[in-house]
């Protein structure tokens, strides 16, 4: 469910020079504070801290709300290039692709995707591992 603006926030958000309408519900932001969150992003600030640097409470937005903006700035702002080269600010350990031609990448790419392999690789270890020690310890109870 999303969460309503109460009130009082509405008059808190509505004060803030960057914001261009703020309703129950949507808040929509002037084209000066897109302009002045992309160059704070591009410098990796925490979103959070950009938006508190900006004026706003990110616990009045909520997580989803700064979510979903920054979801559409990068989708309008980065091109696909920039947007596989800022891929490690949002990734997790991911599976590695199979039978992956490390080749025909770009170095950079290349290199964050055998890094992310070779994390993945230890996790599974380590895992098989563990599995290994259940079964030699069940057996010995035995």
């Amino acid at each position: 469910m999303r969460k309503l603006f109460t009130d009082e926030e509405i008059i808190i958000l509505d004060s803030n020079p960057y914001t261009r309408k703020v309703t129950p519900t949507t808040i929509k932001f002037n084209d000066a504070f897109k302009d002045a969150f992309w160059t704070m992003y591009l410098e990796n600030l925490p979103i959070r801290d950009i938006f508190r640097n900006l004026g706003f409470d990110p616990d009045i937005l909520g997580t989803k709300r700064i979510e979903g903006f920054t979801f559409h700035m990068r989708k309008e702002r980065l091109t696909e290039k920039q947007r596989q080269d800022s891929i490690q600010r949002y990734s997790k350990v991911k599976r590695p692709p199979e039978n992956t031609d490390y080749s025909s990448m770009p170095e950079k790419i290349a290199i964050q995707t055998m890094q992310t392999e070779l994390t993945y690789l230890r996790q599974e270890v380590e895992f098989l591992k563990k599995i290994y020690q259940l079964g030699t310890t069940t057996k010995s109870k035995e």
